[in-house]
């Protein structure tokens, strides 16, 4: 057990020069070991320094006054503003009131846990009745501390579920740990937070937006061992970060909200003032903003602001200042439309969507049909549906439908229903489903994380036929299962031996995927059709993970393959455009606009050529072909003021 806490600031009472302690309790740290004594104690000390002014005071051969006035004149007397400091006692006060709601929020969030998070590796030994050879380890409110953290260096409304949810965690008797993970997932900072109370456990951050690209939600994310979530932040580090606890996890964990290294053992790039909640510092001018006022203002996310304020440092000059709780930086007019254009050039300055607009994908999820649906239910309704904004939601940018527009696609589809079902679950029910694994049934079984269960399933569709999905839980069967493990061992290597010498001419699967220009599980479908002509495939140590390396002969098998399969294509010509380009390019956030274009014109196009675009390939448009395209969208496809003010606006774009 723990010995009782030691205070580790102590007054020294002879000491006059005031400021200087005065200066000393403002600029303390918060620390989560820290937290509840944090604001009481350095109130308690403000309060000291006052006293020992005044007994100073009254030893000095000076006329004494009475009462409140002899404590101002004590604080004259040593230079001491009293107005400065009865505003940083009001504040310290505040701050210890915000401190106990932190505790009391704690409790009542984590109160209700149903589900264990992060559950034990099968590996980690179980506590068992008699037991008592284990040490029972200490609480460290990193949950408390992370609430404080996010209401008041970022003003996430922590009541708002848009803005933060909570997932409480629970644990069971036979485990070690004797306090839960609980997951936080906040939208607003584009984070999800993984954390534990209790000592030797870690904190995980993640981007939240790359999660949502992996088919990641925060529910699949609480169902992952520490082993699987270690696993995914080697496969791609800016994914997120293993934080390990030490004395500077306040200013680590405000600098993770802000950006996520690029590599998973990069030191974090911390700020020294991140800690202190404390201080009263002078205020910034009226027209001056934060990070986050600019955000809101620009209705982007902060990290946009964050990252624009890096690059641009050399030219802008912040202001250290204070907000309500804490001090940040504040820029001027000037820097705010200068990080302003700087986000603009990238075309990060599309609004957010509003919490109550859908786009096709997420429609398609609440109303459970294929986007395919959707998009046949805006056809039919036609201009009915009206005008439709352009909004971000995460990192894509497409259109955003409002309730009212939701309504009607959904009485649309609910008198076109049968049609339309995305699974027709009930047709299933009498098969036997004994055999059949959801997804993390399968990860534990085949030691993987369920990420690779779930990328192999969206980019391996139509290998995997119709896959049945139950509840929430897709379910898959052994043929499936066998496909999918066949797919891993391309993926993984398990091989015991291994080289660390790169033999001249072998590549690994990535450096191949990005030569050809495909896809990874492009690529892994072609090694396991010619499985049998690649003869013994030799596994190389790159960067402290073994991956199987291709020797130049096997190379050319599997480029054959892909190339008689019509999977390699070049990089386009200059001037060429995809799809998702000429969409951009017009002004739309989505590609049916385009898309509806191009039926209608048909063979009148020409041949439309392939061509790599990133890790795929995809159909290109000729400089003449956008041309016609762009051209019938004007004269056929506006329906609303703001397509045809996009449209012309760009007239001469392509």
């Amino acid at each position: 057990m723990k010995a009782p806490q030691v205070r580790s600031h102590e007054i020294n009472t002879e000491n006059t020069d005031f400021q200087a302690q005065i200066d000393a309790i403002t600029n303390r740290a918060l620390t989560p070991e820290n937290i509840a004594a944090y604001a009481g104690e350095a109130l308690t000390d403000l309060v000291s320094v006052v006293e020992n002014a005044v007994t100073s005071y009254d030893t000095q051969p000076t006329l004494a006054a009475n009462g409140i006035e002899r404590e101002r004149a004590a604080l004259y007397y040593y230079g001491l503003d009293p107005s400065s400091i009865e505003e940083t006692l009001d504040h310290i006060a505040d701050v210890a009131g915000d401190i106990i709601r932190m505790g009391d929020l704690v409790a009542r969030l984590t109160a209700d846990g149903i589900h264990v998070i992060t559950p034990p590796d099968s590996s980690d030994t179980r506590i068992t009745p008699g037991n008592s050879s284990f040490e029972v380890k200490g609480i460290v409110p990193r949950i408390q501390t992370i609430l404080l953290i996010l209401e008041k260096s970022f003003g996430v409304d922590l009541e708002d579920e848009h803005q933060l949810k909570f997932i409480p965690g629970t644990i069971t008797d036979n485990m070690m740990r004797r306090v839960p993970y609980h997951v936080l997932d906040i939208p607003k900072l584009n984070r999800v937070i993984n954390a534990c109370d209790e000592e030797g456990n870690r904190t995980f951050v993640f981007d939240r937006n790359i999660l949502l690209e992996r088919g990641i939600t925060a529910d699949v994310l609480k169902d992952m061992t520490k082993e699987q979530i270690k696993g995914l932040l080697k496969e791609e580090a800016t994914i997120g970060h293993d934080l390990i606890y030490t004395h500077l996890f306040v200013e680590n964990m405000v600098s993770l909200l802000h950006e996520i290294p690029e590599r998973l053992q990069s030191d974090i790039v911390t700020d020294k003032d991140a800690a202190k909640f404390l201080k009263v510092s002078e205020s910034a001018p009226d027209d001056y903003l934060t990070r986050a006022q600019i955000a809101e203002m620009l209705g982007i996310e902060i990290q946009a602001v964050h990252n624009a304020s890096m690059k641009l440092r050399g030219q802008l000059n912040p202001v250290k200042a204070r907000t309500r709780y804490n001090v940040a930086d504040h820029y001027s007019p000037e820097d705010v439309e200068t990080v302003a254009e700087y986000i603009r050039t990238k075309g990060a300055l599309v609004p957010k969507h509003h919490p109550d607009e859908k786009s096709v994908f997420g429609m398609s999820k609440q109303f459970k049909v294929t986007r395919d649906a959707i998009y046949n239910a805006l056809d039919a309704i036609g201009e009915q549906i009206g005008g439709v904004r352009t909004a971000k939601f995460g990192s894509v940018i497409t259109e955003a439908y409002s309730l009212d527009q939701q309504n009607m696609i959904r009485e649309w589809l609910n008198s076109n229903h049968k049609k339309h079902k995305m699974h027709e679950v009930d047709s299933e029910v009498g098969l036997d489903l004994t055999s059949y694994k959801n997804q993390l049934q399968l990860a534990q079984e085949l030691d993987t994380i369920t990420y690779w269960i779930i990328k192999i399933h969206q980019d391996s569709a139509d290998m995997l036929g119709k896959v049945i999905k139950l509840g929430n839980q897709w379910q898959y069967s052994p043929s499936q299962q066998e496909y999918i493990r066949q797919t891993l061992e391309v993926i993984h290597s398990s091989k015991p031996e291994s080289i660390s010498d790169i033999p001249e001419g072998y590549m690994s699967r990535v450096q191949l995927g990005d030569e050809w220009g495909i896809h990874l599980a492009t690529f892994d479908k072609a090694v396991i059709a010619v499985k049998e002509k690649l003869g013994t495939v030799v596994f190389i140590d790159k960067s402290n993970n073994t991956t199987a390396g291709y020797s130049p002969e096997q190379q050319t098998i599997i480029y054959d393959w892909l190339a008689e399969n019509d999977l390699i294509a070049d990089t386009a010509p200059k001037g060429y455009v995809s799809i998702g380009t000429m969409s951009k390019k017009m002004g739309f956030g989505g590609e049916r606009v385009i898309l509806h274009a191009i039926e209608p014109l048909g063979s009148q196009l020409g041949e439309v050529r392939r061509y790599k675009n990133y890790a795929r390939i995809t159909d290109f448009y000729s400089p003449t072909q956008a041309q016609m395209i762009r051209e019938w969208i004007i004269k056929n496809a506006p329906k609303s003021n703001l397509a045809k003010a996009a449209l012309a606006a760009v007239a001469d774009e392509l």
